[in-house]
């Protein structure tokens, strides 16, 4: 039997990648279906045992020192050649709608609307996220997300689009770039 390549979906929730095609869907939260509950950083995996690590939502979720602990275990774990996919909230674009007061309402969770007009709106959803467990800690555009991955090693090689088949759901406030790491030099 083949074995195939390991790849994880780091703070998966409830957006689960096919086991399949060989995700394993990690997460700290125990009341969260999850192939393993771990928190990260570290990683508890060897040197260069990943093919693949996607982050979609997670990396807002942690203080700038500690995502930039998470995004080194991820190029430490990645194989040569690795790819990293991270997504997050483009604090720039939901600012832009917020001081243009242009009544852009949003859907987060299911069924539940905010009306981006309201700086209270703005926080509960996207600068804080105090509507769910885990709050967010920091806020990016892409600026700072590409400065945050280049730091850690990685080379972004493009943009994460709406098609990304590991979207849970495509939404216009994400942000999210695929990287790799660099192949070893002969």
């Amino acid at each position: 039997m083949t074995r195939l390549p390991l790849r994880l979906n780091l703070g998966a929730g409830r957006y689960p990648l096919p086991q399949a095609v060989g995700w394993q869907n990690w997460d700290a939260d125990p009341e969260t279906p999850a192939d393993r509950h771990v928190r990260v950083p570290p990683i508890p995996l060897a040197d260069a045992s990943v093919a693949e690590i996607y982050m979609g939502h997670l990396l807002e979720h942690f203080e700038p020192p500690e995502a930039s602990d998470l995004l080194r275990e991820c190029h430490r774990c990645l194989a040569p050649g690795g790819t990293l996919g991270v997504v997050v909230p483009n604090t720039r674009t939901v600012l832009a709608h917020y001081l243009a007061g242009d009544h852009t309402e949003v859907e987060v969770p299911e069924r539940v609307f905010w009306n981006l007009d309201d700086l209270d709106a703005v926080c509960r959803v996207f600068l804080f996220s105090t509507i769910q467990p885990s709050r967010h800690r920091w806020a990016y555009d892409a600026h700072t997300l590409l400065a945050a991955l280049e730091r850690a090693g990685f080379h972004v090689e493009d943009a994460i689009r709406p098609d990304d088949p590991r979207l849970s759901v495509a939404s216009w406030w994400d942000l999210g770039y695929s990287c790799r790491k660099r192949e070893r030099r002969q």
